[in-house]
């Protein structure tokens, strides 16, 4: 009850005060925090039952408060990302992983090497004049989406990738429904589960309904696919060269975005830049899907550019850049992609 009251004091003092005002304070480091807390509350528009519930709220906060400012500090150091508040900061590690990631998964080796699924024919390493390259702004992406408290990533990479590639194919860019994969594969849902078991029941179904026709609820509920409705279909998927960045990038350049798993624990904090190697160390582990864009080769670091799904006000405008070349997070592991009649 104490931190609310304090909050309401302190929120209602510093909106009164002008930015020279604001800049001349000097408060105590728990004064700081407080006020931290009353901006990411007033920013992302959280709404606590009780006090007890914000105070218990407040300390999450703080606690998080704190790592994020190791991982900044360790970051800064190495040139790579900045970490800090973001919307997921009154949350444990452990309400993170349960509620936005899956339980962490390692697809079966001799799936990636059945020969059912193959390998794409662009096979070439990265020449110059293509040394960066993103599909943004090319008319193949949908708007970032925000898959909610849901281990539904699965289900939106898989999604994402059917909607660029049927509109590098056809030219019409439509948003596709992953709540049907949610409520009708039959198996995962908001559990978490592979781009390639979704590409498999969309391939088994004849197709995917449209978002319009089939909206995104956040929540595996029972099957409503509507034949009717169907916005794309799929032949088949395949792996695009797994472990090998050069030639991912070569063919993403020509294709179109490529769905990935990774490890994304440590992607609560994100705020911008890139995230290196050294914090990210190479896994085969995977708790998260999402859909890499584009790469920078001329920059230092070079970089992929990964499309998420948790929403704009997240990261940078919902996207975020993995280190090149170095299997960051995992990156590289599990590529993957579609292909449309």
């Amino acid at each position: 009850m104490l931190l609310l009251v304090i909050a309401s004091v302190l929120l209602s003092f510093v909106c009164s005060l002008s930015p020279e005002d604001v800049a001349k304070l000097r408060l105590s480091e728990d004064e700081v925090t407080v006020t931290a807390f009353v901006d990411f509350v007033s920013t992302y528009n959280k709404n606590y039952a009780t006090s007890e519930e914000m105070d218990y709220r407040f300390q999450v906060f703080k606690q998080g408060l704190a790592l994020a400012q190791v991982l900044n500090e360790n970051s800064q150091k190495l040139g790579g990302a900045t970490y800090g508040v973001t919307k997921f900061s009154d949350l444990t590690p452990k309400e993170f992983k349960e509620m936005y990631l899956m339980t962490q998964f390692e697809i079966p080796q001799e799936l990636l090497n059945d020969k059912k699924y193959h390998n794409v024919s662009v096979s070439k390493p990265v020449q110059a004049g293509v040394t960066a390259f993103d599909w943004v702004g090319r008319g193949v992406l949908t708007g970032v989406y925000d898959q909610g408290a849901c281990g539904s990533c699965w289900a939106f990479s898989a999604t994402e990738n059917l909607e660029s590639v049927f509109a590098r194919k056809h030219g019409v860019l439509r948003n596709l429904s992953p709540q049907q994969i949610v409520s009708c594969d039959g198996k995962y849902g908001c559990n978490g589960g592979s781009p390639t078991q979704a590409w498999t029941y969309i391939y088994e179904q004849k197709g995917l309904d449209t978002l319009q026709c089939y909206p995104y609820v956040a929540v595996a509920q029972a099957c409503e696919f509507k034949p009717t409705c169907v916005g794309a279909t799929l032949t088949e998927w395949s792996w695009i060269y797994p472990n090998n960045e050069n030639d991912m990038a070569a063919w993403l350049s020509e294709g179109a975005p490529i769905s990935v798993c990774l490890r994304a624990d440590n992607w609560q904090f994100y705020k911008g830049g890139v995230v290196l190697e050294a914090q990210c160390p190479a896994t085969t582990l995977s708790d998260h899907c999402v859909l890499i864009t584009g790469y920078n080769l001329d920059t230092n670091p070079r970089y992929w550019h990964i499309r998420n799904s948790w929403g704009t006000a997240w990261g940078e405008a919902g996207y975020i850049r993995l280190q090149w070349g170095a299997n960051t997070c995992g990156v590289a592991c599990y590529p993957a992609s579609v292909t449309v009649a």
